[in-house]
């Protein structure tokens, strides 16, 4: 809970960073790669972070392991990071899979000309694709190694 806490925190001051660099009128540059993009990518993956450690709580919660149910019943009394063990488990392999569908996704989409509800409604879906390849992945206990 301390951890999860903390990274909304962080996520938040680099929110208000953020904005704050913008009223200096120091946008937040791709291609310069300059600190507003910086503090961006920082708050953007912190936001991811919070996000799904937050969600990792509440399904922790929502089915009580008193009941026989809940994560750590689910993972053999370990309470840990489920979507965190099931890109560990895979990494190179879910790694390759994201960049192929992120070279999908730029020869098939416009992605220069998208606007913001357009590339919500492309990352959303490949999001859930990425995850749901780790997830089932680890569920059936499948390690892909190629050394």
């Amino acid at each position: 809970v301390r951890f999860t806490l903390s990274l909304g925190v962080l996520s938040l001051a680099l929110w208000l960073t953020v904005a704050s660099l913008e009223t200096f009128n120091l946008r937040v540059s791709r291609r310069l790669v300059n600190l507003p993009y910086v503090v961006w990518t920082l708050a953007y993956n912190c936001s991811t972070l919070f996000i799904f450690t937050l969600l990792e709580l509440m399904l922790h919660f929502v089915e009580s392991p008193a009941k026989g149910g809940g994560v750590s019943a689910w993972r053999g009394g370990r309470q840990c990071e489920i979507l965190s063990d099931s890109i560990n488990r895979n990494q190179l392999f879910i790694f390759l899979i994201s960049n192929l569908l992120t070279g999908l996704a730029n020869l098939t989409l416009p992605t220069l000309n998208a606007s913001d509800s357009q590339a919500h409604a492309t990352m959303v879906p490949y999001s859930i694709l990425i995850t749901s390849v780790a997830m089932v992945l680890d569920h059936f206990r499948v390690t892909l190694k190629y050394w």
